[in-house]
């Protein structure tokens, strides 16, 4: 099969299990409160998976404080005004803008434009050309923040071929694909949802920092070891190579 056709059958299928569970867990969410543990035994009701999302902005606030001294930073947020279920990534932003407010780090927020004909999914709602003109608005930052993640094709980013380029963090990514580009220093950290099944009796608190990675390039190898499913690999053939000239 060709690489482009491999290529947009795995797109597919991320697209239409990210519908199906995005629909379930609205339906339940709706009527019931919350989804029942045979369905999903992992699945939290939705206010704990919003403390989960401030734990794991929290974390990565932590590490910017850790590593940077008063750097200028770019924060990427959901749009204030549509109809797409962004109340995750609005926690994410709220509780970053809050750590990093705290800390006296200089923070500029900023949306991109929202795709009125794309659908409304982690990615693919904006666009590698909407990120890049967020950006580019901002040229004296240190560091971009993105609570959306990244576009679902990474690679068409020109913000890559930046010189200078700021350091670029992300939450709530599709990172599967993004191996290469962290271990190429494009993305200097990714937290993201430590792939781990807890039984029901087991799992621990929605604010417990157990269940989310971060992720750095002195980290990766390590990480990509002991999480071998977490990034699809070169010899997948799936358009996971780095864009990074």
């Amino acid at each position: 099969m060709p690489k482009t056709f491999k290529f947009a059958a795995v797109i597919c299928s991320l697209v239409l299990t990210a519908l199906l569970t995005v629909t379930v867990w609205k339906l339940y969410d709706k009527h019931f409160g919350e989804p029942p543990p045979e369905l999903a035994p992992n699945l939290r009701p939705f206010s704990e998976t919003l403390v989960m999302q401030r734990t794991a902005a929290g974390i990565l606030a932590e590490h910017i404080r850790g590593n940077y001294e008063k750097p200028a930073i770019l924060v990427i947020g959901p749009p204030s005004e549509t109809d797409i279920d962004l109340r995750a990534e609005s926690a994410s932003e709220a509780t970053l803008l809050a750590a990093l407010k705290a800390a006296s780090i200089q923070v500029a927020v900023a949306e991109p434009e929202v795709d009125p004909d794309a659908l409304p999914l982690a990615g693919l709602w904006f666009s590698a050309e909407a990120f890049d003109a967020t950006v580019d608005q901002y040229p004296n930052v240190d560091i971009v923040v993105s609570v959306i993640g990244l576009p679902v094709r990474p690679e068409d980013m020109t913000f890559w071929k930046k010189r200078p380029r700021p350091d670029l963090m992300v939450l709530n990514a599709q990172v599967y694909r993004l191996a290469e580009i962290i271990s190429g220093g494009g993305l200097q950290a990714v937290v993201t949802r430590r792939p781990t099944n807890w039984l029901p009796d087991e799992m621990p608190p929605a604010e417990s920092t157990e269940y989310w990675l971060l992720i750095t390039p002195k980290n990766l190898d390590e990480i990509r070891a002991r999480h071998r499913n977490l990034f699809v690999e070169d010899d997948d053939d799936s358009g996971s190579g780095s864009p990074l000239p």
